[in-house]
């Protein structure tokens, strides 16, 4: 039987775009959901709120950043989850972190991507962790962005690089979330 062939991380992004819907306030983690401000359509109706305090921002060629001049009513320096230097149109803004952070805790996000490194059959997860931080799966915005915002969904590879599971009866690790996924969508199924 031929081995299914596995979404790449742009087509990931384009499957969570489909769950947005005009007017939604979406708030992005690190990682994977980083590359959706740059698959969705133009005039999509879509707020971004990065953890970093930029809301209503629109992503940028990091190629082309260095040579954006900016238009009228642009913010310049904002940056979204990953670092990456964003665009903040006219009515955008950015706020500090503790702003984000209550935005996001307060009730006012219709919808957040995290990139996850484990979710349970219940709806469970475990936050991702970073090269620099290996087998250290530090919350951080994650617990926040579980318990505050209206859905959340899962963004991640389906196995680990080692082929092992990443959706299992239980975490093995420390839970950030608990209960609180609406949704799982990996590069071999949602």
């Amino acid at each position: 039987m031929p081995t299914p062939t596995r979404l790449d991380d742009g087509r990931m992004a384009r499957r969570a775009v489909a769950e947005f819907s005009p007017g939604n306030v979406v708030v992005l983690g690190s990682g994977l959901p980083g590359l959706i401000p740059g698959e969705i359509p133009p005039g999509a109706g879509v707020r971004f709120l990065s953890e970093a305090g930029a809301l209503g921002y629109e992503s940028r060629d990091p190629l082309a950043a260095s040579a954006h001049t900016g238009s009228p009513g642009e913010a310049e320096g904002a940056a979204d989850s990953n670092g990456r230097p964003v665009v903040i149109p006219s009515g955008g803004m950015v706020v500090s972190v503790i702003d984000a952070a209550a935005m996001v805790s307060g009730g006012h996000v219709d919808i957040a991507v995290l990139q996850t490194a484990q979710v349970s059959q219940m709806g469970d997860f475990t936050h991702w962790t970073t090269a620099a931080t290996p087998g250290i799966f530090a919350p951080g915005a994650g617990v926040d962005l579980a318990s505050g915002a209206g859905r959340v969904i899962a963004m991640m590879p389906h196995t680990n690089p080692d082929g092992s599971p990443v959706i299992l009866p239980r975490c093995s690790m420390p839970v950030d979330g608990v209960a609180c996924l609406s949704l799982i969508i990996t590069d071999a199924a949602v």
